[in-house]
């Protein structure tokens, strides 16, 4: 089974919500924010992780190269510019983790851009 996973990640914890392709909800669970943890979760889900979305405006790098470091295939959102996001700012963090996860299950998630480590130059 296809599954798609978004996290919306904050100072101190992470909301993890896992769905099929057809948006049904797999999993659904907010975690500290700890890399062996949320490898944990998401490594426990019955399927094939063909994506994971992460959302956060700030202090995104750790889990980003961790989840890549994994083994995942990880996306950046850009928040600004998904649509599904609109009036859900102050929805349920469950429904607005979905929203992400659920357009890159089709293939029109607006993402941010990150360089591997050493891409630029820089490490």
């Amino acid at each position: 089974m296809e599954l798609y996973a978004a996290i919306d990640l904050h100072s101190t914890n992470s909301v993890l919500v896992v769905t099929d392709a057809e948006d049904h909800m797999v999993f659904a669970k907010r975690l500290r924010n700890d890399l062996e943890l949320i490898v944990t979760a998401l490594r426990s889900c019955p399927g094939d992780i063909r994506a994971v979305v992460v959302e956060s405006t700030y202090n995104w790098y750790w889990l980003v190269d961790g989840l890549r470091s994994a083994g995942f295939d990880v996306r950046l959102a850009n928040t600004a510019a998904v649509k599904q996001y609109d009036g859900l700012k102050h929805g349920g963090r469950f429904q607005r983790c979905e929203a992400p996860g659920a357009a890159t299950a089709v293939g029109d998630l607006a993402a941010g851009v990150h360089l591997p480590t050493g891409a630029a130059g820089l490490a």
